[in-house]
């Protein structure tokens, strides 16, 4: 793994509304200063409220014109990882689905199981992940 250097950015949180300052955010990209340089201003706690996205995928097999087109949808499970996958699979009318455990995050390789849509399992030993996108493309073509 490379070896990365974590950068903050500097801001006045604690005097300015976190919305307002998400907005202002290219402008503050030229004061990031290295973590080591940073002094702790405050032990204010912060709250980011999050908002659900629409399910692109079910948007995605429920569309019109999908005929000749081959789906394929990820499911990173923490738990049950093979049952999930199939459920997802089925559940969103796939074609295909790559399924995989939080282990891929953060490195260089992955370790996945493909499923097609006969139920057909076929799990990848831990490979690169351009290995892995090549039998990926090799399992849809």
């Amino acid at each position: 793994m490379k070896d990365w250097k974590i950068f903050y950015l500097e801001s006045q949180l604690q005097k300015k509304p976190l919305k307002t300052e998400l907005k202002k955010l290219p402008l503050h990209l030229k004061h990031l200063k290295q973590s080591s340089q940073l002094e702790k201003k405050s032990n204010q706690k912060l709250k980011l409220a999050l908002t659900p996205t629409s399910d692109i995928l079910q948007r995605v097999t429920s569309a019109t014109g999908r005929a000749g087109k081959t789906i394929v949808g990820f499911a990173l499970e923490t738990d049950n990882l093979i049952a999930n996958a199939r459920k997802k699979l089925k559940e969103k009318d796939l074609d295909l689905i790559v399924a995989n455990d939080p282990t891929t995050f953060g490195s260089d390789s992955a370790k996945v199981v493909l499923i097609n849509k006969l139920g057909k399992q076929r799990p990848l030993p831990r490979a690169s992940k351009s290995v892995v996108a090549r039998e990926i493309l090799n399992a849809i073509l």
